[in-house]
């Protein structure tokens, strides 16, 4: 029988990276959200964000499909909950490491979207690290 415990290590790893990239899309954009910068038409971030209420149908369809994506983990559920082992199986609290985990996802990636977008706006690339200008070394 195959289980999942063996990707323990490399998932902390992911989780980690994902929660630094976090933490410096968002220090950029607080650190530039009063600058007008050309990527973003010459606008401020917080400018750019206030042009969200004439088209939130268009943005909500993209934000959907973002978190699509990012949800997209659910069909491996069954088979984490297998694996406890059977005396601290427990559907409670089974459910409220679920939404705990679902809650953290959904606040990472509304992080990597709204920053991304006032910090971008409409030039923001769709892998949001490829926005970045990298210089060789």
């Amino acid at each position: 029988k195959r289980d999942l415990s063996s990707l323990r290590s490399t998932s902390l790893v992911g989780l980690a990276v994902t929660l630094l990239v976090a933490g410096y899309v968002a220090q950029d954009f607080f650190s530039h959200a009063w600058e007008p910068l050309p990527s973003r038409g010459g606008l401020t971030s917080m400018e750019v964000l206030s042009t969200w209420d004439r088209q939130p149908g268009a943005y909500l369809l993209q934000a959907a499909a973002i978190l699509t994506n990012a949800f997209s983990v659910h069909y491996n559920v069954p088979k984490l909950y297998g694996e406890v082992p059977e005396a601290q199986r427990n559907v409670a609290t089974f459910r409220n490491v679920i939404i705990a985990a679902f809650g953290f996802t959904l606040i990472t990636e509304l992080v990597f979207m709204v920053c991304g977008y006032g910090r971008f706006g409409a030039s923001v690339e769709s892998t949001l690290l490829s926005s970045y200008a990298f210089e060789p070394l």
